[in-house]
Protein backbone atom coordinates (compact mmCIF):
# COMPACT_ATOMS: atom_id res chain seq x y z
CA UNK A 1 0.00 0.00 0.00
CA UNK A 2 1.35 3.44 -1.00
CA UNK A 3 0.45 6.59 1.08
CA UNK A 4 1.32 9.94 -0.22
CA UNK A 5 1.26 13.30 1.62
CA UNK A 6 2.88 16.10 -0.38
CA UNK A 7 5.74 15.56 -2.08
CA UNK A 8 6.46 12.63 0.02
CA UNK A 9 5.16 8.56 -0.16
CA UNK A 10 5.87 6.11 1.94
CA UNK A 11 5.57 2.55 0.81
CA UNK A 12 3.65 0.23 3.48
CA UNK A 13 3.57 -3.13 4.06
CA UNK A 14 1.94 -5.64 6.30
CA UNK A 15 1.77 -4.70 9.56
CA UNK A 16 3.08 -0.57 9.27
CA UNK A 17 0.75 1.60 10.68
CA UNK A 18 1.05 5.68 9.88
CA UNK A 19 -0.30 8.54 11.29
CA UNK A 20 -1.98 11.47 9.53
CA UNK A 21 -1.74 14.99 11.19
CA UNK A 22 -5.04 17.02 10.90
CA UNK A 23 -6.36 18.36 7.74
CA UNK A 24 -2.55 17.19 5.93
CA UNK A 25 -3.96 16.21 2.99
CA UNK A 26 -3.26 12.17 1.80
CA UNK A 27 -4.36 9.96 -0.15
CA UNK A 28 -3.26 5.76 -0.89
CA UNK A 29 -3.12 3.16 -3.45
CA UNK A 30 -2.24 -0.29 -3.80
CA UNK A 31 0.43 -0.55 -6.17
CA UNK A 32 1.15 -3.73 -6.28
CA UNK A 33 -1.38 -6.74 -8.57
CA UNK A 34 -2.30 -8.72 -5.26
CA UNK A 35 -5.40 -7.52 -3.12
CA UNK A 36 -4.41 -5.17 -0.55
CA UNK A 37 -6.63 -4.39 3.05
CA UNK A 38 -6.20 -1.82 5.23
CA UNK A 39 -7.53 -1.05 8.44
CA UNK A 40 -7.75 2.68 9.06
CA UNK A 41 -8.63 4.13 12.38
CA UNK A 42 -9.99 7.84 12.59
CA UNK A 43 -9.87 10.06 14.98
CA UNK A 44 -11.97 12.36 16.23
CA UNK A 45 -15.04 9.85 15.28
CA UNK A 46 -16.73 12.33 13.46
CA UNK A 47 -15.26 11.01 10.28
CA UNK A 48 -17.02 7.78 11.11
CA UNK A 49 -19.82 9.07 9.14
CA UNK A 50 -17.63 9.98 6.36
CA UNK A 51 -17.36 6.70 5.97
CA UNK A 52 -20.88 5.54 6.15
CA UNK A 53 -21.98 8.27 3.93
CA UNK A 54 -19.18 6.29 0.98
CA UNK A 55 -20.73 3.15 1.87
CA UNK A 56 -24.31 4.77 1.58
CA UNK A 57 -23.31 6.53 -1.83
CA UNK A 58 -21.64 2.36 -3.03
CA UNK A 59 -24.84 0.66 -1.65
CA UNK A 60 -26.11 -2.03 -3.82
CA UNK A 61 -23.20 -2.11 -5.99
CA UNK A 62 -23.25 1.25 -7.35
CA UNK A 63 -19.89 2.64 -8.77
CA UNK A 64 -19.21 5.97 -6.87
CA UNK A 65 -19.65 9.00 -9.04
CA UNK A 66 -17.00 11.77 -8.76
CA UNK A 67 -19.85 14.43 -7.65
CA UNK A 68 -21.14 12.01 -5.43
CA UNK A 69 -18.01 11.71 -3.95
CA UNK A 70 -17.56 15.08 -3.84
CA UNK A 71 -20.57 15.92 -2.60
CA UNK A 72 -20.06 13.73 0.50
CA UNK A 73 -16.19 15.14 1.15
CA UNK A 74 -17.86 18.59 1.00
CA UNK A 75 -20.26 17.71 4.33
CA UNK A 76 -16.83 16.86 6.39
CA UNK A 77 -14.77 19.87 4.78
CA UNK A 78 -13.09 17.81 3.04
CA UNK A 79 -11.48 18.03 -0.18
CA UNK A 80 -9.53 16.47 -3.26
CA UNK A 81 -6.24 17.04 -3.19
CA UNK A 82 -5.25 19.64 -5.41
CA UNK A 83 -8.67 21.27 -5.36
CA UNK A 84 -7.04 24.54 -4.12
CA UNK A 85 -9.52 24.44 -1.09
CA UNK A 86 -8.60 23.93 2.67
Amino acid sequence: MRFNSGDAFHDLKVGDYIIVPLHAPHTFENVSDEEARVFCTVTPAYYVNYFRDLAEATKDGKALTAEDNIRVMAKYATFPTGSGQK
